[in-house]
């Protein structure tokens, strides 16, 4: 079994503390309906999976969904409007009013061509909203490339012609640690499997300690003192305000 097929299986608990990835999962509808409500004109969507933004969009939004063809067809399963790569988008220079890059930027290699790219393709004043790990294990192996603090996600947005006008870091301390163990502790279990080891048999307390952990990170974060200290995750709005040459 691989990990992949992992997630697969658990898929029904993932809006549930039964779900190892809960504190991640939990807030991403409504992040999506508020990224709805301030979408409007044409959208460009790279990396667009199952295009799950689309059910929140307008009636006035445009929208146009990107991917890369061995991840939509041979790992997921989607089907994008365009078969395309990030840094090599097939469009007119100045054509959409805002780009989604949403737990993508991690996987493309080239990333100041893919920034380069959206700069062209956006209009001046245009939005770029990016969403991405931090503090998170290696995933969709082995397209996976890269991570970013908070200064160096605004450096790397700076110098491709845009201006960060608003970043999140999402997850306190706690919630992040429990994360990472939770994820750990499924990896674990996985390759007992995979190697016939019984300890796998472990994973028949996971229904108590995989809610019981999530839950008690989730009360604390809310009681204790926090910071951006270790984050799982980034949310940014940047705004195109420099024409950047590829």
């Amino acid at each position: 079994m691989d990990v992949r097929t992992a997630k697969r299986l658990a898929a029904r608990l993932v809006n549930t503390p039964f779900h190892p990835q809960w504190l991640l999962a939990r807030n991403n509808s409504d992040y999506l309906q508020r990224l709805g409500e301030m979408l409007s004109g044409r959208i460009l969507d790279i990396g667009c999976g199952h295009q799950s933004i689309r059910k929140f969009l307008t009636a006035d939004c445009e929208y146009t969904g990107i991917d890369y063809y061995m991840t939509a067809r041979q790992w997921y399963g989607s089907k994008p409007g365009i078969y395309a790569l990030a840094d090599y988008l097939p469009f007119r220079d100045n054509e959409f009013d805002a780009v989604l890059l949403l737990d993508v930027l991690e996987h493309v290699p080239a990333t100041t061509g893919t920034l380069q790219e959206i700069n062209r393709v956006l209009r001046f004043g245009g939005s770029v909203f990016v969403q991405l790990p931090f503090l998170y294990p290696l995933h969709d192996t082995p397209l996976d490339f890269y991570r970013w603090s908070e200064f160096g996600l605004k450096e790397l947005l700076e110098i491709s012609g845009f201006s960060v006008q608003d970043m999140d870091a999402i997850g306190t301390p706690l919630e992040t640690a429990v994360l990472m163990m939770n994820i750990a502790l499924c990896k674990s279990v996985i390759n007992a499997w995979n190697r016939k080891n019984p300890l796998f048999l472990l994973v028949i307390i996971f229904p108590i300690i995989i809610p019981l952990f999530n839950i008690l990170a989730l009360i604390l974060a809310r009681i204790l003192p926090c910071d951006n200290f270790m984050p799982y995750r980034y949310r940014v709005l940047a705004v195109k305000t420099a024409d950047r040459a590829t």
